[in-house]
Parts: C-alpha cells; sequence; structure tokens
C-alpha cells in the first residue's frame, strides 16, 4: 500500500504541475469533493492504510454488479458533417462533438467583459542555477526551487554514438538502458521495482514504444534516466539511482531475451519510407561521423553484439566523467553534491564531448524504393554558424516552416506532415525540410518542397508574421519549462552544448530580434544552401 500510495501521490504532483492540464484534473475532484476534499487530498492519501483499502473493497467493490458497455457503429453510418480533415482511417469523431465543432467554429463570439481592476502580484525571485565539476568527473547543474513539491532527476550519458562505435555497434547503450530494470548486486528486478515503487518514482529509461511520437529526443548525443518523484523522496531516490547504474546486474540471458525483443520490434518498423528517409539524410550529412549511428540500432547491428561487449559498454558509459547529472526541485546544489559524491567515489575529470559534426560542402541526390503508398522526401544541410546568429536563424526558419505548413499542407494537400527545422549544437547547424506527400504525387511534392526552401525571402517576412510567429516559440518554450522535468531536461541540454547561458537566456533570446536580422541571417544561411535531396517511395 506505501508504494501505491506513494506513487499516486507522485503522479498527483504531476498533474498539479502541468499548467496547462490543471483546469481539466482538478475540475472533478472540485464538482464532486468540493474545495476542503481537493485541498486536503494529498494529506489524507498519505494516511490510507491496508485496512483501509480492504474496508473500502469490501464495502463497495467485491460482489458488487457491473455493467459493460460497447458502441460500435455500423459499418454504413455516414459520417457527421463538418468532420475535420486528415482524422485517422477508421477513425470517426462523436457526432455531439463534430457539432459542438462546427457551432465554435461558426458561431458568434461571446461578449467581451471589461477586466475587473486587480492588482499585479509581485515578481518571484528568479530561481538559483548552480554547476558544478565533482571530485569523481561528474558533472551536475541544479536548479533550486524551494516551493517545488516534487524533484526531477535528469540523468544524461554524454556521447551515446561515441559508446556504441568505439566499443561495441548501433544500439547497444540503449540495450543497456533497457536491461537496467533488471536490479543491481543485491536487489533484483522483483526488489528494484519495489523500491522505485516506494518512492513513488516515476522513472523513464528509454523511449516507451506505446507512444510514436515519445522518442523525440531518443539521439547520439546522449542517453537518458528520467526519474520524478515527491520531494521528501528525492535523496533516497538519487542514492537508488547512482546504485542502479553503478552496480547493474543484468545476465546474459537477460541480454539475449530483450535484445532479440529488440530485434524483432525493428525488423517491423525498419522498412518504411520515412525511416529510410531518414537514415538516408542522416548518413549523408554525417559521414563518418558516430553521429551518423541509429541511436537504438537496427535488426542487424543488435545481432552482431555479445553479451561481453554490452557489459563493457555498461562500464564505460556510466563512469562517473561521463554523466550529467540535472536535478530541479528544493534541495539546495551543495546537499545534492554532497550526495552525489557520496555515492559514486573516485577521481576524474568530465569526458569530452563528441567530435565536431562535419560541413555539408557538396550537393547530392539519394533516392531508394521500399514500396507502399507514401513518398518519404527530405532536404539536408550541415552549416557552421555563428552563436550570435542562432535566435534570428530559428525564427527564420520557423517562418518557414510556417508558410510550408500552409502551402503545402492546408493549401495543395499534399502532406500532413511537412515543415523545416533547425537545430544547433555549438556552431553547427543542421536543416533540414521534409514532406511525406502519396506516392503518386512525389514529384508534385519535390518541386514543392524545393521551390519553398531555395526560393524563401526574408524579406517579405510582415512585423505582424514576425511577431505571431515569436510569440508561439516562446509561448510553446514557456509551456514546455512549466513542469520540473522540462527544466532539468533543458538544463542538461545546455551544459551538455556547453552553454548555461543558453538556458538562462531562452525565454528572451527571441526578443531582440528585428526583420532586419531575420533578412541578414536569411540571406547568410538560407540562401543558397548546399542541400542534400533524398527521395525514397
Amino acid at each position: 500500500i506505501l508504494g501505491i500510495v506513494r506513487t499516486a501521490e507522485t503522479g498527483t504532483l504531476l498533474e498539479r504541475e502541468q499548467l496547462r492540464m490543471t483546469g481539466i484534473y482538478i475540475s472533478e475532484p472540485l464538482v464532486m469533493g468540493g474545495v476542503d476534499f481537493f485541498v486536503s487530498y494529498l494529506d489524507r492519501l498519505r494516511e490510507v492504510t491496508a485496512q483501509d483499502v480492504s474496508r473500502v473493497l469490501r464495502q463497495w467493490l467485491v460482489q458488487a454488479p457491473c455493467m459493460a458497455l460497447l458502441l460500435e457503429p455500423t459499418a454504413d453510418a455516414p459520417a457527421p458533417g463538418g468532420m475535420p480533415a486528415g482524422m485517422p482511417p477508421g477513425m470517426k469523431m462523436p457526432p455531439g462533438m463534430a457539432k459542438a465543432m462546427a457551432a465554435q467554429g461558426g458561431g458568434a463570439k461571446p461578449d467581451e467583459k471589461p477586466a475587473a481592476d486587480t492588482v499585479a502580484p509581485a515578481a518571484p525571485a528568479p530561481l538559483q542555477v548552480d554547476r558544478s565539476e565533482l571530485a569523481n568527473g561528474a558533472v551536475l547543474v541544479s536548479q533550486t526551487n524551494e516551493a517545488s513539491p516534487l524533484m526531477a532527476i535528469h540523468l544524461a550519458v554524454r556521447g551515446r554514438a561515441a559508446m556504441d562505435s568505439d566499443h561495441a555497434a548501433a544500439g547497444a547503450l540503449d540495450l543497456v538502458h533497457r536491461l537496467l530494470p533488471e536490479g543491481y548486486a543485491g536487489c533484483d528486478k522483483t526488489c528494484l521495482a519495489r523500491e522505485l515503487r516506494n518512492l513513488g518514482a516515476v522513472i523513464k529509461r528509454y523511449d516507451d514504444p506505446r507512444f510514436p511520437m515519445d522518442n523525440y529526443y531518443t539521439n547520439g548525443r546522449f542517453s537518458f534516466i528520467r526519474v520524478e518523484t515527491a520531494a521528501a523522496n528525492g535523496p533516497a531516490m538519487l542514492a537508488l539511482l547512482t546504485r542502479e547504474i553503478q552496480y547493474a546486474a543484468f545476465k546474459e540471458e537477460d541480454f539475449n531475451r530483450v535484445r532479440d525483443e529488440r530485434i524483432r520490434d525493428l525488423d517491423q518498423g525498419d522498412g518504411s519510407a520515412r525511416k529510410t528517409a531518414d537514415l538516408l539524410l542522416t548518413a549523408a550529412l554525417y559521414g563518418d561521423h558516430p553521429l551518423a549511428l541509429p541511436p537504438e540500432g537496427s535488426a542487424a547491428s543488435l545481432a552482431e553484439l555479445d553479451f561481453n561487449e554490452l557489459r563493457a559498454v555498461y562500464r564505460r558509459a556510466f563512469a562517473a566523467e561521463n554523466l550529467v547529472l540535472s536535478v530541479v526541485g528544493p534541495l539546495a546544489h551543495q546537499e545534492l553534491k554532497d550526495i552525489i559524491e557520496q555515492q559514486l567515489p573516485g577521481r576524474g575529470h568530465p569526458a569530452p564531448g563528441l567530435p565536431p559534426v562535419p560541413v555539408t560542402t557538396e550537393a547530392a541526390r539519394l533516392s531508394d524504393t521500399v514500396g507502399g503508398p507514401v513518398t518519404a522526401i527530405r532536404l539536408g544541410t550541415m552549416m557552421e554558424v555563428d552563436p550570435a546568429d542562432v535566435a534570428a536563424l530559428r525564427l527564420a526558419t520557423a517562418i518557414l516552416h510556417d508558410r510550408i505548413g500552409m502551402d503545402l499542407r492546408e493549401t495543395r494537400g499534399l502532406s500532413y506532415s511537412t515543415g523545416a527545422t533547425v537545430s544547433v549544437h555549438g556552431d553547427r547547424a543542421e536543416f533540414e525540410a521534409w514532406l511525406n506527400p502519396p506516392r503518386e504525387r512525389g514529384e508534385e511534392g519535390l518541386s514543392a518542397l524545393r521551390e519553398m526552401v531555395t526560393g524563401f525571402d526574408a524579406s517579405t517576412i510582415t512585423a505582424d508574421e514576425m511577431n505571431r510567429i515569436r510569440a508561439a516559440r516562446e509561448g510553446r518554450m514557456m509551456m514546455r519549462r512549466l513542469s520540473s522535468m522540462g527544466q532539468a531536461y533543458y538544463l542538461a541540454m545546455a551544459e551538455l552544448d556547453g552553454d548555461l547561458g543558453e538556458y538562462l537566456g531562452a525565454l528572451t533570446a527571441y526578443g531582440q530580434v528585428t526583420l532586419a536580422d531575420l533578412e541578414r541571417v536569411a540571406g547568410l544561411y538560407l540562401t543558397d544552401m548546399i542541400l542534400v535531396e533524398v527521395v525514397v517511395d
């Protein structure tokens, strides 16, 4: 019961931390139980005992009648009017929802009432951000929020791709992360799961296959372990995490089982046009650089691995000098430092990062055929960039992304997934534009995407357009940093890029960008790019 209660406590704290969802999460307890019920919920939750649970089960659930209801539309049922375009095949919106959305779209706006006079609250004090290189070689970055009831721990392992290429094969470190739940010395899989449950910990060691878009930051620059728990359990969780990574006890039979599972999974997903195009573009841009390796590996690369190689990758990857621990919560930086140095003894210095990424110097056209209904089109390049130009370059690319979406998706209907992005690490900027049109419209799609990218004219950007896209990016960044884990993640990324100033200034970076800046950086970086074109159908 203790583990269930603490897990429920952490889940509740995480729900309340997500500002955009808070109204949804709290509406039911407020309506059903009232304000007092909501305010005192966590205190009462912590007092629940096994006897309480048994009593409630006997009184309300054991032998209680139940009813199951399944509603299925008939095969010939007409789709309700106003059905939004692009819904997945077989998915139908409930008629009531479709009607409500149509009414909302065409209805008159409610009367606007003047805002009541209010007194603006005092601005909160800036949160303390600290960085230390520990005696063992690990790096600790922390943001202290004394009012937070949560602790978020983001552990990053530097240079995932280099670990794979230097010591084994692509996907080796990903496999290590999938084997960590097997336990550590003196504490097997069941024991570790119990310890995590008793701390109410929410832990993530690798991409969750249940969510297709969940692997947005699974890449070769780092691997990760993310943990969230109630602040009171934070020190114990930090100690448990260090034991897990130091003394992992997975056996050869565990390795064989998990590797075979991953090979089956990768065999099912490796043949799509999108996946093939992404791999071709990455290989063209990175060449023989370690980042050319797919971070999760392939069926072929995993088949080559043996148990001894994987244990070597594990020992090298989780050596203290490869670790970046980013922690957000109420504990002071010195307290965190003391805990980590006590749990991870030794002497060392932070390991170097990955070698410089090559700049694209020659245009290329790559193609492949895998069959299927979709053509995957990618345009990309790797550029050297002045760090002073990064904010303007990101904003200019965001405007290009918006224009591509409005034209190629909304107007021409070429592809739901389309756009452009630029990813900057240090003095390297990777630009990519993409489109996934129906196969029969592949040539049209390639021509259209190429025209949008090479014909982008930053002198046509208006102040309204710039301000709209800037506000959207700033809003998105603020939403991502509402949670403690979001803050811990961005702290870790700034440390890996060697620039904590990026974390501190990210929310204001776009504020000083002008139309002249956009035109200048677009002319400098986006005009006449040396592009690699990839087409897979």
